[in-house]
């Protein structure tokens, strides 16, 4: 499920998101730059724990993952998300 639209410039860099209600609930001739809002994201160096605080510091179903120059290298669904803090809260036997 696409929750998010990410907005990125010519050279892949990270300028806004707008979640999917928001553009569906907009009147047509909107231009989603108005839509949009500031990301917030994810340095790709963090490890698991970082991206499971990050999630609950910024209350998101979806986490964009960006280069230090901000370029947009993926986004971490809200599956991988649960599964992620399951591991830490209960480790393997």
């Amino acid at each position: 499920v696409v929750d998010y639209i990410y907005v990125v410039n010519g050279q892949n860099r990270l300028q806004g998101v707008a979640s999917l209600k928001e553009i569906l609930q907009s009147p047509d001739e909107s231009r989603i730059s108005i839509i949009m809002r500031k990301p917030v994201a994810l340095d790709f160096h963090a490890d698991q724990e970082r991206l499971v605080y990050f999630v609950l510091k910024h209350n998101l179903k979806a986490v964009p993952v960006v280069d230090p120059s901000n370029h947009l290298k993926g986004v971490v669904p809200y599956k991988t998300i649960l599964e992620t803090n399951f591991r830490l809260v209960v480790p393997s036997t």
